[in-house]
């Protein structure tokens, strides 16, 4: 079931260091499917596989089509748990990167790329309306009223990753601001406050995607 998109601005509350990870590939020439076919079938149960083992460190997975490239953004807790997948000899990435690479020199029908971004807390800053849960939000299910970070950008990367000292969890679990305004709004649960609930896509929900595309260029 799709989520509800919540009406206010929201944010993504979250302190830890993130690191976002973009993988995808290029179709260069659409008549030369025996190359980048196998680049499309290997790529899709990669993301199957990190999606339904949560110990892995990518806590979420998005793919977006445009024209002749796909292209996934991953959200990973450490760049260490990034790179063991990667050369994991029991994973999927690392024999199908192998066989990429036998084919490479043979034809440049299909390209693929990817880009490592490792962001310290403090360093990073969101903002959604109108959205479901998306994004590093979703991502970390920490959704949260915008005013809980700031108002603006520069207000939100002026935290330096930690929430101004006035909505702190005092003793208790809540803050001074909370409890001055009667609102309990746990992270990951918009709908106090006049809030609609929200939920986060499912991981079944955000698999489906590629078991049918996969299930396409196999037919």
């Amino acid at each position: 079931m799709a989520s509800i998109p919540i009406a206010e601005s929201t944010t993504a509350d979250h302190d830890a260091d993130v690191v976002v990870f973009l993988i995808g590939m290029r179709i260069n020439r659409w008549r030369s499917v025996q190359y980048w076919g196998p680049v499309v079938l290997a790529f899709l149960p990669m993301i199957r596989e990190l999606l339904r083992e949560p110990s892995s460190g990518c806590r979420s997975a998005r793919t977006f089509f445009s024209g002749r490239t796909i292209m996934a953004v991953q959200y990973w807790d450490t760049v260490e748990q990034l790179i063991s997948y990667a050369h994991d000899s029991q994973g999927k990435h690392r024999p199908a990167w192998k066989a990429f690479n036998r084919n490479a020199t043979k034809s440049t029908a299909v390209g693929i790329f990817h880009e490592t971004y490792s962001v310290r807390s403090g360093h990073y800053e969101t903002i959604y309306r109108a959205m479901p849960p998306s994004g590093l939000a979703a991502a970390t299910d920490s959704v949260a009223p915008l005013a809980r970070r700031g108002m603006t950008a520069r207000a939100r990367l002026a935290t330096g990753g930690r929430r101004p000292a006035h909505d702190r969890p005092a003793t208790g679990g809540r803050t001074a601001a909370q409890d001055s305004q009667q609102a309990d709004m746990p992270v990951g649960c918009p709908h106090s406050a006049g809030m609609p609930a929200a939920v986060p896509d499912s991981p079944a929900g955000l698999i489906a995607p590629y078991d049918r595309l996969a299930a396409a260029l196999s037919g």
